[in-house]
């Protein structure tokens, strides 16, 4: 059957969509920018972007944003899932949502789902986008998801997104948590049997699959972030992947624990649905893999199935049984050590090894894996599930067009990373962008002017207009004129008016001019977060504030009786609540607070150096304060050359930078003041103090080397560091020169990953294998052996291992409770341990020993009081949340970057300061700050002045003033959360937009 009514365009022509993607604001002048990939990188560098006033186009293959993590309930370490901390903490009203795996809506943001780029032409700053999208095959505007369509549907296939677990039609809801919650047509499992056609009950369905052609023109620059695709296992015979049905991936173990999944959240093994009581984790399936072309760590595996087994440990209960079989286990974020300790001590089994096989066990479904174990020997353990840890999909190139000028990638190659390091990548990514549009002539045309919004006088009695929009709210069930008689006898409003569609708003425009309205209340059987854009289109045209703007959306309709919409009865009663609440509402607090376009970068090693750099090519004036006497921090403690020169001349262009005011022998003596407003008092080298004005901080402040007494540290004069053994090898002139060494020992993590210091300090075993290498390569007969727990080299930098390996270098593990001793005999180092593989104990006589000891921070006290900054327990700063606001503090437009942070190698400082600087950016670029709709506010003749709400602050937003009596609140720090409200004792803060004469009002309507 084919249907009648579907509008069909031709394949061959091109269909010019610049005028309505990415151009929602009539008066913007901004360059816009394409973001290619709509998973986390993307996301983030999108909002960025359009928070600094630009408008971005953000395209996906996917017909939804969120990429991988769409499919994902649970983040370590906290595993909780955070994706809406990375919604806009300044404007919070641009994106006004409150979940992102909702979707992602923002006024300067247009996503074009199901796209792909198939050219581009043109140059920087004018190029030509040709796409091929591929259609929905479901008019938005015309859905109201009653789901008609998918129960009738005849197709039953594996849903890709549970992972094969579930069965879905051919028609279906991509992402089962989306809004609005829309369905798609899969073209490919398409019969075109027409069934959804007549089931529709709003002709809705438009059977046409032919991909449809966008031109986008005049974009400025491209951002591409798609990400990397994960590896899939059938590749690897050797796990029965395909054919055993209860050897999984870890994504599909996900799905399993997932209350969204297709078990309900229960952990149940695909192949019977019986209860899971052990499961066997298995590391490194496509990756550092040499017959697989793959000598790379794919980052995130290890710590992935950490938290996998931790989740279903706790699932299980005691009776369950956890194991993973490992190479290295890599936890080398900062906090991940403990972690995995506290993984160990949940009863989670650690095993190094490799898995030889994994076979059905005898007759039943269960699983057989086979390895050998610590002894040598070859072990049978019998498991319920196995998950496969894949990483990612080979070495995937960029299209050839990525390659034009004016195009900019995340990596040289698509990579997988944990969630922190990918908004660090994504924020210097964007602050590339807007480097290249200055360079190109094309920067935001000046800083955003934002409106004071003026207290309405008892004069200006509200006037509301109803505008209901969209097929859900058509005549087909709903009675309009009688709908219109109930809401004029309940709320008498100024106006009211019905669309077809929510690009009708000149027809708004017009009405709330007729009407003289200043308040607004958009009605649709779409979701609310999704009209909410249109409101702030709504809100420069018509002039009515958007505080006094409200979106509602009528709920979904039911699949099983297909109505569009509740009786009418119901609708007006929905209706009178939102706009009874809406008529309540108060104007925001507080005049607008000028922004100080200036900015403090405290330390001048690499992190703080790149994040002056890009503020001051942003024409922001930096002043940059640093404690010693040179800039560089600890460039120059760095032997690799190709290491250093970018760093060296990173600090030249610092130091010629006419925008950027250098203080060495600086100090900060004390700061005040608000976000966009600091005053802090600096002290040069001769101790003279002076004021600085300005808008951010940038707190830098570095780490250096770890000293030790471990290993028999500093008894003799070649025991010492793996830094003085990188001195050593580069310098040739060195005590090397003449007689280079028999036999050097390396020892890695001294007294790192154990308390007091338990994490891992992630340039330690580069530096190592580095070093290692140069040996061998000034003196090919020196024999190098490294003891190792495991080997940190994550990404890329495996390649290193690998020819480590190659070139005969030793390796021998080792565990906490057995560490290698080392001593003197007669002046005679002696290093003593035991050889796993080998299985006997190894006794070595070096000439050198150089231990790797770490980095630790540099500790500033004062620094940390002066700016209201927290320390981690090893002496980090920390962050507001260290997996989605990794370089915020708790205090906003105060920032932190680099090893002040947490341990990072030179060039991920670099990269942390850059991200650091576009943090900053999105405060700086605004003329002005205004509070936000949700914002807490104080009655002042309510307030007792108690103080109870001040320490459960989380943003530092609250302080008490002497000169008024009574607690104030910072409207542009403050976020929402409304923990104020919830402590105060005489009901003296209020949160905007939650005010009690409008819920009571909203409450009395209901009744």
């Amino acid at each position: 059957m084919t249907d009648t009514r579907q509008k069909k365009t031709g394949g061959d022509e091109r269909v010019d969509r610049s005028a309505d993607i990415g151009q929602k604001n009539d008066d913007v002048e901004a360059p816009r920018i394409l973001v290619v990939g709509a998973g986390i990188a993307g996301i983030h560098a999108a909002i960025e972007l359009a928070e600094m006033g630009y408008p971005v186009v953000l395209a996906d293959k996917a017909p939804v944003v969120g990429g991988i993590l769409t499919q994902l309930d649970h983040q370590f370490p906290d595993n909780h899932c955070g994706m809406c901390r990375m919604l806009p903490m300044l404007d919070r009203d641009g994106g006004p949502q409150t979940c992102l795996r909702r979707g992602l809506f923002h006024e300067r943001i247009s996503f074009l789902p199901s796209a792909e780029i198939v050219d581009v032409t043109g140059s920087p700053g004018r190029l030509v986008v040709d796409i091929q999208t591929t259609p929905a095959g479901i008019v938005p505007d015309r859905c109201t998801g009653c789901g008609a369509c998918e129960t009738v549907c005849p197709v039953d296939m594996p849903d890709p997104f549970n992972a094969g677990l579930s069965r879905r039609k051919a028609v279906f809801i991509p992402v089962p948590h989306q809004a609005p919650l829309f369905r798609t047509i899969d073209w490919q499992a398409c019969t075109g049997c027409g069934a959804c056609v007549e089931a529709c009950p709003t002709d809705a369905i438009r059977l046409d699959g032919t991909a449809q052609p966008v031109r986008l023109n005049d974009i400025a620059v491209i951002l591409l972030a798609e990400g990397a695709a994960l590896y899939d296992p059938s590749e690897t015979d050797l796990y029965g992947f395909g054919q055993l049905p209860n050897v999984v991936t870890a994504a599909a173990l996900e799905r399993i624990m997932s209350g969204s999944g297709p078990y309900q959240g229960e952990l149940l093994r695909p192949s019977d649905r019986r209860p899971i009581r052990k499961i066997a984790w298995v590391q490194c399936v496509g990756s550092r893999n040499l017959t697989k072309g793959a000598d790379y760590c794919s980052n995130i595996c290890c710590m992935f199935a950490l938290k996998e087994a931790l989740l279903a440990k706790e699932k299980m209960g005691s009776e369950g049984d956890a194991a993973v079989f490992y190479m290295d286990l890599r936890t080398f974020g900062r906090d991940y050590q403990r972690y995995r300790d506290r993984v160990e001590t949940s009863g989670v089994r650690l095993i190094r090894c490799r898995i030889h096989s994994i076979q059905p066990h005898a007759d039943t479904e269960d699983l057989t894996v086979s390895y050998v174990n610590e002894q040598g020997r070859l072990q049978d353990e019998v498991f319920d599930l196995v998950v496969l840890s894949t990483g990612k999909r080979g070495h995937q190139a960029y299209p050839d067009w990525s390659r034009k000028e004016g195009i900019l990638t995340l990596h040289g190659t698509p990579e997988i990373t944990d969630i922190g390091d990918t908004l660090v990548c994504s924020g210097a990514a964007a602050e590339q962008v807007m480097t290249m549009l200055r360079r190109l002539g094309l920067p935001r045309t000046s800083t955003m002017a934002v409106e004071e919004i003026k207290p309405e006088t008892a004069e200006q009695k509200p006037r509301l207009l109803i505008v209901l929009s969209g097929s859900g709210i058509g005549a087909d069930i709903l009675n309009r004129e009688s709908l219109r008689q109930r809401l004029q006898k309940q709320l008498n409003p100024a106006g009211i008016l019905f669309l077809e569609s929510l690009d009708e708003l000149r027809q708004v425009i017009a009405a709330a001019s007729e009407n003289g309205a200043n308040r607004l209340l958009l009605v649709g059987a779409h979701s609310g977060l999704a009209m909410k854009p249109y409101l702030k289109r709504l809100e420069r045209q018509t002039g009515i504030p958007f505080i006094f703007m409200d979106a509602l959306d009528l709920g979904r309709p039911d699949a099983a009786t297909a109505e569009i919409v509740p009786r009418t009865e119901m609708i007006t009663d929905k209706i009178t609540m939102s706009a009874r609440q809406l008529l309540c509402r108060l104007s925001l607090p507080g005049q607008l607070r000028p922004v100080n376009r200036a900015a403090l970068v405290v330390g001048g090693g690499p992190a703080g150096l790149a994040a002056s750099l890009a503020l001051a090519r942003n024409d922001v004036p930096v002043t940059l304060v640093e404690k010693t006497a040179r800039l560089g921090g600890n460039l120059w403690a760095i032997q690799d050359a190709a290491v250093r020169a970018p760093l060296e001349k990173l600090a030249a262009e610092v130091t010629e930078h006419p925008l950027i005011t250098v203080c060495c022998h600086g100090a900060v003596r004390g700061s005040f003041g608000r976000p966009g407003q600091f005053t802090t008092r600096i002290a040069d080298s001769s101790g003279e103090e002076r004021s600085l004005f300005h808008g951010v901080t940038i707190v830098a402040t570095g780490g250096r080397s770890a000293s030790t007494a471990s290993f028999a540290g500093g008894s003799h004069e070649r025991i010492t560091t793996i830094y003085e053994g990188e001195k050593i090898i580069s310098d040739p002139l060195s005590v090397l020169a003449g007689s280079p060494p028999r036999e050097i020992v390396m020892i890695q993590c001294a007294d790192s990953r154990e308390e007091p210091r338990n994490y891992c300090s992630r340039i330690c075993c580069l530096k190592s294998l580095k070093t290692a290498l140069a040996f061998k390569e000034r003196s090919p007969q020196t024999d190098v052996t490294i003891f190792y727990r495991d080997m940190m080299t994550y990404g890329e930098s495996e390649t290193v291992y690998t020819e480590a390996r190659k070139q005969g270098i030793q390796f021998i593990p080792f565990d906490p409770a057995a560490k290698p001793l080392v001593r003197t005999e007669n002046g005679t180092i002696v290093v003593e341990g035991f050889d796993p593989v080998l299985g006997e104990p190894v006794r070595l006589e070096p000439d050198w020993v150089f231990l790797a000891t770490g980095l630790v921070p540099n500790g500033d006290n004062i620094l940390n009081d002066v700016f209201h900054l927290t320390l981690t327990r090893d002496g980090f700063l920390t962050e507001a949340d260290s997996k989605w606001r990794p370089l915020d503090t708790g205090t906003e437009g105060v920032f932190v970057c680099g090893l002040a942070r947490a341990p990072v190698r030179a060039d991920e400082a670099v990269r942390e300061g850059r991200a650091a600087a576009m943090r900053a950016m999105r405060l700086l670029c605004r003329d002005s700050l205004q509070a936000s709709l949700v914002t807490a506010r104080v009655r002042p003749a309510l307030c007792c002045a108690c103080q109870a709400c001040i320490p459960v602050c989380a943003y530092n937003a609250r302080h008490a003033d002497k000169s008024v009596g009574h607690i104030v609140v910072d409207p542009a720090a403050c976020q929402g959360c409304g923990a104020c409200a919830a402590v105060c004792p005489n009901n003296a803060t209020i949160l905007g937009g939650f005010e009690t004469r409008g819920i009571m009002a909203a409450i009395e309507a209901s009744l």
